[in-house]
């Protein structure tokens, strides 16, 4: 299952806003330098022109789906085909996170447009993690939970609300979506204390923020608040802002506004305002072992996550600081790469081969420290990677060069001598099981990748036009003293060693070649084995029972 995590693009501590269809035309025309964009799911399910600007804008910014509609609180269970078709919008718009809401909706078919109180009791806990675990199945990725503004408590709820998504969390592996203006406005209504609330919620869990305006109202002498999302932040809500970023630390935060929409200037200024809170904000440091692998994903995959608020700049973007760590480690195992499949690199020329290491060590980056025995996995990486469809030799030429490589850094075994095998009774023979030298690699093709190899390798001087047509190729490499020797195999000869790699009997290794060349001669290749000091170890295979078929 997905992560809420950011993605290429977005800093964890970015700041977003709510986009709203008045804003559309003049976010398209000025593409402004705003973090990332969020919008109501339900407002795009059903397609049309305003899903076309939707996907224009995506084409540049990162994007939020944030849903009202799916009522995660009902008793009667999810509604599968509104939720069959968030999951086609999720596709057509690839959001980097996607929330919704602890409340309910919908009740005997009646869907009524709010975002209605839940009592916090066992059995809600039962409904609302059966749904939210529905809700993450279905779509493939973790969700976000928003809690929700309160007007009103149920006399029988027996858990506290940060206490339930705190217990949400834990059953259903969710996260969750922190809307400091609805902690405020439940509290001040509740006469419950936010800043408790907000150090109940669990920090880790936390992957957004949400911060709007407030409606105050007053009723019988006492305060209360309407969340209405209808003006600017207020004063109290920024402080419990800064409060949840230094418990919390940086996580995507998104400035809503709906009702008594202001220009985009205006809407774009509080999204600065938040941005200034989030600089001046004194970030918790997170455990050593998540930092670091942060600090992996910042230096892997380009995304910041979240490291850069807990550097100083010091004078310098801390970007420009994370960069020298990243184009030290990209630019080493590149190096790394490339002294590894000089050919490869030759073929598709340094640049290209510079950009699909990059992508490679991404997706598989070093798991120990000698890098002599990375990169076993590229040539199947080249056999996916889009970019090089048209090549179709180039990854059997990678197989090639590795093997050559593997070849070259296998360790020293002594070869068994054949006299080691006087002890075997005649009958025993066809069981016997050989283990070869490490050095020896076998490598089949469609493609002459041995001629390929000598006219690309380094100090080839040869423009010879190789022939793709001219046929299949069986090879195998091995060392031989210090020198790794590339020689071709017959089709019977290489059956009869692929067999003996893959632990095969020598009985079955014996028929494996007879099905390729019914002359195989037996004898000869047998003797070959030891001359070249391929065998290093032997052991004889269990006899089959008797009555078995051979």
């Amino acid at each position: 299952m997905d992560g809420a995590d950011g993605v290429a693009g977005v800093i964890p501590a970015s700041v977003g806003v709510g986009l709203r269809t008045p804003h559309m035309a003049e976010v398209l025309e000025t593409r402004p330098a705003i973090g990332w964009f969020e919008v109501h799911s339900e407002n795009y399910i059903g397609g049309g022109p305003q899903l076309g600007r939707l996907l224009s804008i995506r084409r540049d910014y990162a994007l939020s789906l944030h849903g009202v509609g799916l009522s995660l609180g009902t008793a009667e269970g999810l509604d599968r085909a509104h939720l069959a078709r968030l999951k086609e919008l999720i596709e057509k718009t690839e959001p980097f996170l996607v929330s919704e809401h602890l409340s309910w909706s919908v009740t005997e078919g009646t869907y009524l447009n709010d975002l209605l109180p839940l009592p916090y009791t066992e059995e809600t806990l039962d409904v609302v993690s059966r749904n939210v675990s529905l809700m993450q199945e279905t779509l493939g990725r973790r969700i976000l939970v928003e809690n929700p503004s309160a007007y009103l408590r149920f006399r029988n709820s027996t858990i506290p609300e940060a206490e339930f998504l705190a217990e949400l969390v834990r059953r259903t592996g969710c996260g969750l979506l922190c809307d400091v203006n609805n902690i405020y406005v439940s509290c001040t209504n509740l006469e419950e204390d936010a800043p408790a609330y907000l150090e109940a919620l669990p920090p880790q869990a936390v992957g957004e923020i949400h911060l709007a305006g407030h409606f105050r109202g007053e009723r019988r002498g006492r305060p209360l608040l309407i969340d209405d999302h209808g003006s600017s932040v207020a004063a109290e809500v920024w402080a419990l802002y800064r409060a949840a970023l230094e418990r919390m630390g940086p996580v995507p935060s998104l400035v809503e506004w709906d009702k008594n929409l202001p220009t985009w200037p205006v809407l774009l200024a509080e999204a600065r305002a938040a941005e200034r809170v989030a600089a001046s904000t004194t970030w918790p440091m997170p455990a050593l072992s998540e930092l670091q692998r942060d600090f992996c994903r910042a230096l892997l995959e380009g995304e910041q996550a979240s490291v850069a608020p807990l550097v100083l700049a010091d004078g310098l973007a801390v970007e420009e600081r994370l960069a020298v760590y990243r184009n030290n480690v990209l630019s080493s195992l590149t190096a790394v790469l490339k002294e590894t499949f000089p050919v490869v690199c030759r073929l598709v020329d340094e640049r290209f081969f510079g950009y699909a290491a990059h992508e490679f060590l991404r997706a598989h980056p070093p798991e120990r420290p000698c890098l002599a025995e990375y990169g076993g996995r590229f040539p199947d990486f080249l056999a996916a990677f889009a970019p090089c469809r048209e090549l179709i030799y180039l990854p059997d030429v990678a197989r090639l060069e590795w093997l050559m490589h593997a070849a070259a850094y296998a360790a020293d075994v002594p070869a068994l001598l054949p006299q080691s095998l006087h002890g075997i009774a005649p009958q025993d023979t066809p069981r016997l099981v050989f283990g070869l030298h490490a050095s020896l690699g076998l490598i089949a093709s469609p493609w002459p990748i041995d001629c390929i190899w000598r006219a690309n390798r380094p100090g080839a001087a040869s423009e010879e036009e190789i022939d793709l047509a001219v046929g299949a190729v069986w090879l195998e490499v091995r060392r031989s003293g210090d020198a790794v020797v590339l020689r071709a195999l017959s089709a019977a000869t290489f059956a009869f060693r692929q067999a003996l790699r893959d632990d095969k009997t020598l009985d079955a290794a014996t028929e494996a070649a007879v099905t390729e060349d019914r002359g195989f001669d037996l004898a000869a290749n047998f003797a070959d084995l030891f001359r070249e000091g391929a065998v290093i170890a032997y052991t004889l295979a269990l006899p089959a029972p008797e009555g078995a078929l051979s």
